[in-house]
């Protein structure tokens, strides 16, 4: 199992990022576990909305720059 000690929370994990992650808040050091997909779901969601709207934004010259490499 591997830690990750972020600002508000310290979180246990599979280095494979599959079956649970147990979340500590730092604030007042309640756990909680949440399955690892669901988080890496939630990531990628996030991450697919914000290249969505990167693109949406971008004009034909850029965009076209970006896909050739």
């Amino acid at each position: 199992m591997h830690t990750f000690k972020g600002k508000s929370c310290t979180i246990h994990y599979n280095g494979d990022m599959s079956g649970e992650l147990k979340i500590c808040n730092r604030k007042d050091n309640v756990w909680i576990t949440v399955k690892a997909d669901d988080i890496m779901r939630f990531v990628m969601e996030h991450i697919k909305s914000q290249k969505i709207a990167e693109i949406e934004s971008m004009n034909w010259k850029d965009f076209m720059s970006e896909i050739s490499g």
